[in-house]
């Protein structure tokens, strides 16, 4: 999981935050990127927020794109 929230953001965890928060609702993430500077969604090129990415057992992206298709929050 790669968190692009600016710190200056409402919706901004800090990691330590964030990983309580995820334990507390039981998410399994195999990791936590935290990426406020927005430096890797930029080199990925991600337009949406969030941004979904499911790569295979076999390695291949399967999906890429947004969650879902609501404008909003």
């Amino acid at each position: 999981m790669v968190n692009s929230v600016h710190p200056e953001h409402s919706s901004y965890r800090a990691p330590a935050r964030a990983k309580q928060e995820f334990a507390k609702e039981k998410m399994k993430a195999t990791a936590w990127l935290d990426d406020s500077s927005g430096a890797v969604g930029k080199a990925y090129g991600l337009k949406t927020t969030p941004h979904l990415v499911v790569i295979g057992s076999n390695g291949v992206v399967a999906y890429d794109g947004a969650i879902d298709d609501r404008a909003g929050g």
